[in-house]
């Protein structure tokens, strides 16, 4: 057992260094507020988790309920924004939901839940492995926006790829309106499921006023994201039976020695030299689908990189799991209907993700209900569940989460790009945890650990959906970053419990069996090295395969961008040429000029088709040179366009385009100018 005084330096150490991260990307003012926050939901999350599952004496609580309460005062903070509360005293009301649940006997939801009783070792353990998320994301959160060139900005290109979208769906949800409209296509609504932005939407709309940015908004909500979740993580690993220790090196393994792509990299390189350089010229993790044109997998560090906002709805949902797994009686109505409610949350936060995890939890509710027999509870078990699944799902078609002329948004069937050299690619893409969870898979097979069963299920599950399911309009690609994740989770369960038993294997197995680890471990640990290091790195100019490394915003850019968000109104429509910009800058004006588009191609909308079309009206009638001046301003109009945009890109494609515009000062009056960038005003029609 570790002493007080152990627990207290790893703790002394845990607060400062999560002091600097904050310190690094929000100024120092704001971190009360943004850890105060994020504690007020969490405190009421604890208090709701050990009334819910009776954890008084296991202290499972105090893994669960800080996710668990930042999804419930989520919704919380969405009801009060669709009733029209604005204001700061939103935040301060959020857990409303928990008030409500706490005066209702909800404790039988939880009766008889089987969790593991957690120690001081726990906390020693958990506390270790908090220190993850700064060692992961500290420098390359610290670079975001930094400032170079007398005056402009640098961000890493591929991790800003999904920090932009971050800023776009902040800074628009942030305006107010119900549902969302689309930045990226006038007259739509915001097709996304964006209720994981929604706490740093209403933050920066309450802090704006005070100065913030959305980068610091956002990357601090990030990192408090982070910490939670890696709390979740330990809790979920240890309630299927690994120990302490067990569960904190699955963990660890699963962000920080997960893949082998830099080691395929290091090898195929190896007789050509200059290796370092090669391989911080790649987007190292997606190895498999660069060089094999197969199924890109993320690991796990690349959630708190890129994607943190979405780690509540993978715990959210697996809190269901858990649930189902764990219950002593699964016949009961209250547990269904509590497992039912967390995948409704799931869903709202992370909404493919749910339907994975809803997948694995409808196969383990049956297997439980069916052996033995207690089938004559399958029809008001399905019911209570699925209530408030469907209330979900009726939540997010309301709030726009899905453009009714989709069609189907998953088809059925194999992926080709998943089975593209499949037996190297699972490998290379999923390390040491696929070769060491898959003995343990097998080990929890061959010991007959039935409460281990729906980590077998979780991962044959997240398996079929990387192989037999696709996402349309996105290149074969996307499933595998969600099945992917799901599968790095459930083989963290495998790998726990593997190791939980070597620790009571014969010496010269254990030897063998650690040496190995060891040998694994370190071939995997060079891919998060080199992808942490090029997330920071906004010294790399050069150009990948259809961007640059690092995207820099010249001052007369960041000029222009801050001059959009101060001095015009919130709802006006911007429109570069985003056809000539493409990949490059698709951005640009809704994440760092905070303003509408009328067309314009992001990277994560379905169908894109709509979005093409508008965006190309837009390039050949608006920006195109062989276009009269009177023709460009009638069309624009139509559009609903308030500004036209012309920065670098355009002025290198069409050198013409802004003597034209200033010769016809009745159409188009110049609002701003600058070095680089020149913003017109397309004038409305005269009257009489």
């Amino acid at each position: 057992m570790p002493t007080t005084r152990t627990q207290t330096l790893f703790g002394v150490l845990l607060l400062a260094v999560v002091g600097v991260s904050y310190l690094s990307v929000i100024r120092w003012w704001a971190v009360p507020i943004s850890i105060g926050v994020l504690a007020w939901f969490s405190l009421h999350g604890i208090a709701f988790a050990r009334r819910l599952t009776q954890s008084h004496d296991s202290k499972a609580h105090w893994l669960f309920g800080p996710v668990w309460g930042t999804g419930l005062c989520a919704v919380g903070l969405l009801g009060l924004w669709v009733l029209g509360g604005r204001g700061a005293w939103v935040l301060l009301v959020a857990p409303w939901p928990i008030w409500g649940l706490l005066l209702l006997p909800i404790a039988g939801a939880g009766e008889g839940l089987a969790l593991p009783t957690f120690t001081r070792r726990d906390l020693l353990a958990v506390l270790v492995l908090m220190l993850i998320v700064p060692v992961i994301v500290g420098l390359p959160y610290a670079h975001v926006a930094e400032s170079v060139e007398e005056g402009g900005k640098a961000y890493r290109a591929y991790f800003t790829a999904d920090f932009v979208w971050a800023m776009t769906a902040v800074a628009e949800v942030s305006k107010g309106d119900m549902p969302p409209k689309n930045p990226f296509l006038a007259g739509e609504t915001l097709h996304y499921y964006w209720l994981a932005h929604f706490l740093s939407a209403v933050e920066y709309r309450v802090l704006r006023p005070w100065g913030l940015t959305i980068e610091e908004i956002t990357l601090a909500n990030s990192l408090g994201y982070g910490f939670t979740f890696i709390a979740f993580l330990y809790g979920f690993v240890r309630v299927f039976g690994a120990g302490v220790w067990a569960a904190a090196g699955a963990c660890a393994l699963v962000f920080l020695a997960n893949s082998f792509e830099a080691l395929d990299r290091i090898w195929a390189w190896w007789d050509g030299g200059q290796i370092w350089q090669q391989l911080i010229d790649v987007n190292i993790d997606a190895g498999a689908r660069w060089f094999y044109a197969g199924m890109p997998v993320d690991g796990l560090q690349r959630m708190l990189l890129y994607q943190p906002h979405h780690l509540a709805g993978y715990a959210l949902g697996l809190s269901a799991l858990v649930f189902v797994a764990r219950a002593r009686d699964v016949t009961r109505p209250e547990l269904a209907l509590a497992a039912g409610s967390f995948l409704g949350l799931s869903l709202l936060f992370s909404s493919f993700t749910a339907i994975i995890i809803g997948v694995t939890v409808a196969l383990m509710y049956a297997v439980r209900l069916l052996t033995p027999p207690r089938w004559t509870a399958m029809p008001i078990c399905a019911l209570a569940g699925s209530l408030p699944v469907g209330a979900a799902d009726l939540v997010s078609s309301a709030l726009g989460y899905v453009d009714p002329n989709a069609g189907l948004l998953v088809r059925f069937g194999p992926n080709p790009v998943a089975f593209v050299q499949w037996p190297y690619l699972l490998l290379l893409s999923f390390g040491p945890p696929l070769l060491i969870g898959a003995v343990g898979l097998v080990a929890i097979a061959a010991t007959r650990r039935w409460s281990a069963l729906p980590v077998v299920a979780l991962a044959g599950v997240a398996m079929a959906f990387y192989f037999l399911i696709d996402v349309p309009d996105m290149e074969h690609v996307w499933v595998g970053w969600r099945a992917g994740h799901l599968l790095f989770i459930a083989l963290a369960a495998a790998v726990g419990l593997l190791f939980t038993m070597l620790a009571s294997a014969p010496f010269a197995v254990r030897l063998g069996s650690w040496s190995l680890v060891g040998l694994l471990t370190a071939a995997a640990l060079p891919t998060v090295v080199v992808d942490v290091f090029n997330a920071q790195d906004i010294t790399n100019r050069s150009r990948g395969a259809s961007f640059p490394w690092t995207l820099v915003l010249s001052r007369s850019e960041v000029a222009a961008l801050d001059w959009l968000k101060t001095q015009t109104p919130p709802d006006v429509v911007v429109q570069p040429d985003v056809v000539l910009r493409a990949s490059e800058s698709w951005g640009h004006i809704t994440a760092f000029g905070e303003r509408r588009m009328a067309a314009g191609l992001p990277i994560a909308m379905i169908p894109i088709k709509p979005y093409e079309h508008a965006s190309d009206v837009v390039s050949h009638q608006v920006f195109a040179d062989n276009m009269s001046v009177d023709d460009r301003a009638s069309v624009a109009r139509g559009l609903g366009i308030d500004y036209l945009y012309v920065g670098p890109p355009e002025r290198r494609a069409h050198p013409g385009m802004i003597p034209t515009l200033d010769a016809r000062m009745d159409l188009f009056a110049a609002a701003f100018r600058n070095d680089d960038v020149v913003i017109y005003r397309v004038k409305p029609i005269a009257t009489r």
